[in-house]
C-alpha cells in the first residue's frame, strides 16, 4: 500500500517536473516575429532570435521598396511572461509582457505604453543580428574615447542656441531644446511622427548631454557652429547632422 502510494505520488511529481520544465523552456525561448501597425507605410517590429537576440525597429514599406530604422537591440530574457530587453549600446532595459500570440510594451517607451505586438512568423537566419552586434560591440568604448578626444581638439566654446534642430533627410530627426533644460527629440518619416524621447539637456564645453528620464541614460550630440552631430541617438547610427532651424 505505502510503495503504491508512494509510486503514484513519485510520478505525479515527475509528470509536474516535466511539464514545468517544458513550459519554463517554450518561454524561455520565445521566438519570432511581433508586429505593431503604425501608419499605412510604417510598422513597429520586434525580432527575437533562439538564440535570445532581438531587433526592435521601423519598417517603412513604400510599395515595392522596403526600408527599416532601428531602434534598439541586444540581447533579451524572459521568466514568467515577462520579456527584458537590453540595449547592447545604451544600456537601457524594455520591458515587455508574453501575452498568448502577442507582447504588450510596458516600459520605457511611452508613445507605445501598453500596445499589443501581434506575432507574424518565425525567425529564421540571425547572421545580421550576430553581425550588427558584432560591429556595435565596442561603440561604447569607441564612443568615450571620441568624446574625450573632440572636446580636447575643440578651437573654441561654440554657443548653443535654444530652439528647434532638424535634418533634411527623408527619415528626419527633430529636437527642440528649451530654455528651462527640457527637451525632446522626435523622429519622422513624412508627417508622421514615429517615435520621441524627452528628458533634461545640458553641455559640458561642446558637447551636449540629453538625459532620457524614460529610458534613464544619457544620449550625446557634439556642439558646432549653428549644427550638432549626432553620436548613436536612437533610430540614427550614421551621426546625423542637425541643423538649428532658429524657432525658439
Amino acid at each position: 500500500m505505502y510503495n503504491g502510494v508512494k509510486k503514484t505520488t513519485m510520478k505525479r511529481l515527475l509528470f509536474y517536473i516535466i511539464l514545468f520544465g517544458i513550459a519554463k523552456f517554450t518561454h524561455g525561448q520565445i521566438s519570432g516575429i511581433y508586429s505593431l501597425k503604425h501608419t499605412y507605410y510604417a510598422t513597429y517590429d520586434i525580432e527575437f532570435y533562439p538564440n535570445q537576440y532581438y531587433f526592435f525597429g521601423i519598417r517603412i514599406n513604400y510599395g515595392e521598396q522596403i526600408d527599416s530604422k532601428i531602434i534598439s537591440f541586444g540581447k533579451y530574457t524572459e521568466e514568467n511572461n515577462e520579456i527584458v530587453l537590453m540595449d547592447c549600446v545604451h544600456g537601457y532595459r524594455i520591458m515587455l509582457l508574453h501575452k498568448n500570440d502577442s507582447v504588450i510594451m510596458k516600459t520605457p517607451f511611452v508613445w507605445l505604453k501598453d500596445k499589443r505586438f501581434k506575432y507574424q512568423g518565425k525567425t529564421y537566419d540571425n547572421s545580421d543580428v550576430l553581425a550588427a552586434l558584432d560591429i556595435t560591440k565596442d561603440m561604447p568604448l569607441s564612443l568615450e574615447q571620441e568624446r574625450k578626444e573632440y572636446q580636447l581638439s575643440a578651437a573654441q566654446i561654440y554657443p548653443l542656441n535654444i530652439g528647434k534642430y532638424s535634418n533634411n533627410n527623408e527619415y528626419s530627426h527633430e529636437l527642440y531644446l528649451a530654455a528651462d533644460s527640457t527637451y525632446r527629440l522626435e523622429f519622422h518619416i513624412g508627417y508622421w511622427k514615429l517615435a520621441f524621447f524627452e528628458g533634461m539637456w545640458n553641455r559640458n564645453g561642446n558637447e551636449l548631454i540629453l538625459y532620457d528620464t524614460n529610458l534613464q541614460c544619457d544620449f550625446y550630440m557634439f556642439i558646432d557652429e549653428d549644427k550638432l552631430i549626432s553620436k548613436l541617438l536612437p533610430g540614427d547610427y550614421e551621426e546625423t547632422t542637425l541643423y538649428y532651424r532658429d524657432t525658439k
